[in-house]
């Protein structure tokens, strides 16, 4: 147990320190993403964002070849945000169960 104690404090004291760089990615500055530079989410970065979107827009353009593009980019764009909130969403309403030892 105080192995897990220690731990817990080197962590807290990194955390603290404010030295811990940031793995965060931007999305490509030609990105279509709605709010790509939203740092809201932990975890979740631009650049996961916007291959998330390019999968979609990837899969819509196999759906639909002759449908207008410009449409399809802002379609995919607003179904990726949407994902993006919900995530935010199932995240914040998240609850650890405490370690029983």
């Amino acid at each position: 147990m105080a192995v897990i104690e220690e731990e817990f404090r080197k962590r807290r004291a990194n955390a603290d320190s404010g030295d811990v760089k940031s793995t965060w990615a931007a999305a490509p500055e030609q990105s279509s993403l709605l709010n790509p530079n939203d740092r809201s989410l932990t975890g979740i970065t631009g650049k996961a964002r916007d291959q998330t979107f390019q999968l979609l827009l990837t899969a819509m353009k196999s759906h639909f070849p002759s449908d207008d593009h410009g449409s399809l980019i802002k379609v995919c764009a607003a179904a990726e945000y949407a994902m993006f909130q919900e995530s935010k969403v199932s995240l914040s309403s998240y609850t650890f169960a405490p370690i029983v030892l």
